[in-house]
């Protein structure tokens, strides 16, 4: 039995950026997106799970007025952890009262360049940067815990020392970096080298070793941090066994990156679905024979299926930016 720990909630595609690497290229809300009404089910299929937390996210979550709110409230009140992931472009004091008064506490945002120019250019809009820097000073100040992810790509993966700087100035909670996707909007001209990869990993190790106390680091792949003796981050288990995914119109996914559907929310029960013939022959599916063998399989499980889906169209291929094979 499969029991899902984080939960990641697409609540639309409607967004006000048109980013590079947009695993759902957001743009317009779909014609029917779920309810509260079509989520009352979940929630107590999460309870039975003994979900942890839930990623709220779109498109832009801010986006979907009432029901990000009285979503966020129905997961408070199943003792589930809320996690907004926002472009923080519409926030303001107005939207952080009532996020606050809903049980979110919790801001995870995205800078993936150092400059506001090459910030806009990546998001699609000019004056993305300065509204995103605004504010996560105006919500640091409202109490709120701010996560700020970096997507590297090789047009931004020498800025990470110069973005690294920034949000250690803005005092966000947690840094994380992950290489980008080829799904979606994401294309190939985007992806970065191994080398490239383990030259930030490093970069980031040291200053994880130096500065734990003042920001939470965090960056893949898993192995790496292990292969070099540092503290490093194991994964409990498999995404596809912990880590769920609910589409703005119900579908259940085993991951946002993957196109493949083990049924919806309207029709089906979240618990029976992630625990299907079908979910598990998916798992069996996409393991990679190779990891299996590895050292590093119990630290990593085989790193990102969806990135080695991405670049080569076989679930079950090498991540190709694994850092323990040449």
């Amino acid at each position: 039995m499969y029991n899902i720990k984080s939960i990641r909630i697409q609540t639309t595609t409607a967004c006000n950026l048109k980013c590079h690497h947009c695993f759902t290229e957001a743009g317009k809300a779909k014609q029917k997106e779920i309810t509260l009404n079509d989520f009352q089910p979940v929630l107590e299929d999460l309870k039975k799970m003994k979900t942890k937390t839930a990623i709220l996210t779109g498109g832009e979550p801010l986006l979907r007025d009432k029901f990000i709110y009285e979503l966020a409230s129905s997961l408070t009140d199943f003792e589930i952890i809320n996690i907004l992931y926002s472009n923080m472009t519409i926030f303001n004091k107005k939207i952080a009262q009532k996020l606050q008064k809903n049980g979110v506490y919790i801001i995870h945002t995205s800078i993936d360049a150092a400059t506001a120019n090459e910030h806009d250019c990546f998001r699609g809009k000019k004056g993305a940067f300065d509204k995103t820097i605004k504010s996560i000073k105006l919500a640091k100040k409202l109490g709120f815990q701010i996560w700020v992810r970096t997507t590297l790509t090789n047009q931004n993966i020498k800025q990470v020392p110069k973005i690294f700087d920034l949000l250690l100035k803005l005092k966000v909670d947690s840094f994380r970096v992950r290489p980008v996707i080829t799904t979606g909007s994401a294309t190939e001209n985007l992806v970065i080298s191994k080398k490239q990869l383990k030259e930030v990993n490093l970069f980031l190790l040291k200053k994880k070793q130096a500065l734990e106390n003042k920001i939470e680091i965090k960056f893949l792949p898993f192995c790496f941090e292990f292969a070099v003796k540092s503290s490093w981050q194991k994964k409990t288990m498999p995404c596809f066994e912990t880590q769920g995914y609910i589409s703005s119109v119900g579908d259940i996914k085993p991951c946002a990156y993957y196109p493949v559907v083990l049924g919806n929310i309207c029709n089906n029960s979240l618990f029976k679905a992630w625990n299907s013939k079908k979910a598990n022959d998916f798992r069996k599916k996409t393991q990679c024979k190779e990891c299996i063998s590895c050292k590093f399989y119990s630290i990593c499980y085989g790193g990102c299926r969806a990135a080695a889906f991405g670049r080569t169209g076989i679930f079950s291929a090498q991540d190709p930016l694994c850092l323990a094979t040449p």
